[in-house]
């Protein structure tokens, strides 16, 4: 499941996900988006937070997709501002 659409079905904001997990929002907003793929200290963190929902191949594909060229799904959510 993507983190996005986890976050959705949660109803959590990111920067609400990004202070349980221990980031800057802006560190969140790449990660959903796929910008960047956290560490694997942070990937077992979201896995444990999302009960397993939101897996490891589940970050990597994300920014995969992203290397390809497939453009991500851009909203007005994805811009954080500091």
């Amino acid at each position: 499941m993507r983190l996005k659409e986890w976050l959705e079905d949660e109803g959590l904001l990111r920067v609400e996900f990004a202070a349980q997990v221990g980031v800057h929002p802006i560190t969140m907003t790449r990660w959903v988006t796929g910008a960047w793929v956290p560490s694997s200290e942070y990937i077992e963190r979201i896995a444990e937070l999302t009960g397993g929902k939101v897996t490891a191949n589940d970050l990597m594909e994300q920014w995969a997709e992203r290397r390809r060229g497939t453009p991500p799904v851009w909203t007005p959510e994805d811009v954080v501002a500091e």
